[in-house]
């Protein structure tokens, strides 16, 4: 059975009581105390002097000095003189006393009472004062506190139970905000009742929020591209097989309708594993290989489709042997987007590079081409997944609007970077950099 939750509200409101319970308990006890205290002392105030007149009386007269002139001024005191067997010499006041009378709060003559004692020459002079009217005092004293006790206690929580109602009042605002939040509209975001004490919490939810929106408003735009693209080639699948079988054809007709299967075919596979590398996550080790053998056959690979579109591809790999930890599919995967993305945007009669360079030991590989080059602020949002930079692309070649984040996810695994902006001359460069074989083979 799972246990109650208790709010943070009560939770404040049952530590603030339980902490002020204790303080005025421990400050009420002080005070009962102290009280007490007081009074004792201002009972001695009176039977000290009292006791110490009649002991200058016996010393200045050996008779016995009249005790009711000592007594007279205050009704409650009782003062009496014994001698040292205990027998009574004097006494006057309302209590009857005995020599063995001691100093301090006692019952004496079945009443309580504050006693002194002294001896002054085998006489033993003893004084009291009523302490009952005290006591009651201090007991109404007492009583009072008792009582006013559980009222301050429930002041204090009431007090804090409303502050911390106030205080959680604007997140409670933005929690029903939230609540009230549809999965169908992405665009709202909270709005804080008090922006100094929760409006940074706002801020960094609705940046949240902002980040969530862009998030599936690119996956609603790859989705919406990938049922484009998947939907192209299955299209031109199926017209062409009910062509063929609308009537017997030769067999160099259906060879062409073989050979245009096998092309959307490739094109569905292509577009499969761009998306299936783009979601893969981790990183396996990878032996060195040399960069430069990658570039040339990346080259080759690509020749025909640049001179088909009428664009001179060009590469320059001269040097030595350059090693790099990356699988043989990856370099290629990653060259062959930027080739694409290239042949893109080049348009006919133009030139396309591959670069090669070292920076001490390390390969930096360049792909240059002499297109439009990249808008202004597109140099980080390119490598974006699901991003295109041109939404009028050439259908035929292919574009999926991820191959250049699956690039880059590829760069960053092996410890690389991969970054693109415009020639002085125009164009675009997508430059790729790498370090030397044997270091830093596995992803970070």
């Amino acid at each position: 059975m799972a246990r109650p939750r208790i709010s943070h509200r009560l939770r404040l409101t049952l530590t603030a009581g339980a902490v002020s319970g204790i303080l005025l308990a421990i400050l009420f006890f002080l005070a009962s105390v102290g009280y007490q205290r007081l009074e004792y002392k201002e009972a001695l105030g009176v039977l000290q002097p009292a006791v110490g007149q009649v002991i200058a009386d016996l010393h200045q007269n050996e008779s016995v000095p009249d005790l009711a002139e000592v007594t007279i001024p205050n009704p409650a005191l009782s003062i009496g003189i014994f001698k040292a067997d205990g027998s009574l010499v004097n006494q006057s006041g309302p209590i009857a006393l005995t020599a063995d009378i001691r100093s301090g709060i006692q019952s004496i003559d079945a009443k309580v009472a504050v006693g002194w004692r002294e001896t002054y020459q085998g006489r033993i002079v003893v004084a009291t004062l009523n302490w009952e009217q005290r006591s009651l005092s201090a007991e109404r004293l007492n009583l009072t506190l008792a009582l006013l006790w559980p009222v301050l206690v429930g002041i204090v929580s009431g007090a804090t139970w409303m502050a911390a109602r106030a205080t959680f009042m604007p997140l409670e605002s933005l929690t029903a905000q939230a609540a009230s939040f549809s999965g169908k509209d992405l665009s709202r975001r909270l709005e804080p009742q008090d922006d100094f004490e929760f409006g940074s919490l706002a801020r960094d939810l609705n940046a949240l929020l902002d980040r969530i929106e862009s998030t599936a408003r690119r996956e609603e735009q790859f989705a919406a591209d990938a049922a484009h693209e998947l939907r192209t080639p299955l299209t031109i699948l199926q017209g062409q097989i009910e062509t063929s079988l609308l009537r017997p054809r030769t067999s160099p007709e259906y060879v062409h309708t073989l050979e245009v299967a096998r092309r959307e075919v490739k094109r569905l596979t292509r577009l499969i594993e761009v998306l299936l590398r783009s979601a893969r996550s981790g990183t396996t080790i990878a032996a060195p290989i040399d960069v430069r053998v990658e570039i040339e056959t990346a080259h080759a690979r690509w020749l025909d489709r640049f001179e088909a579109m009428g664009v001179h591809l060009d590469s320059e790999t001269s040097g030595s042997a350059t090693l790099v930890n990356i699988l043989p599919e990856e370099m290629g995967t990653v060259l062959d987007n930027l080739l694409e993305n290239a042949l893109r945007h080049s348009p006919s009669r133009s030139t396309c590079q591959i670069l090669f360079r070292k920076e001490g030991r390390n390969p930096v590989i360049e792909v240059r081409d002499q297109g439009p080059g990249l808008v202004p602020g597109q140099e980080e949002t390119i490598f974006e997944r699901f991003v295109r930079g041109d939404d009028s692309r050439n259908r035929i070649l292919g574009g999926f609007g991820i191959g250049l984040a699956v690039s880059k996810k590829i760069i960053d695994s092996r410890n690389g970077s991969l970054r693109a902006y415009n020639q002085s001359t125009g164009g675009a460069v997508f430059e790729i950099r790498l370090p030397f074989g044997g270091e830093n083979g596995v992803a970070k």
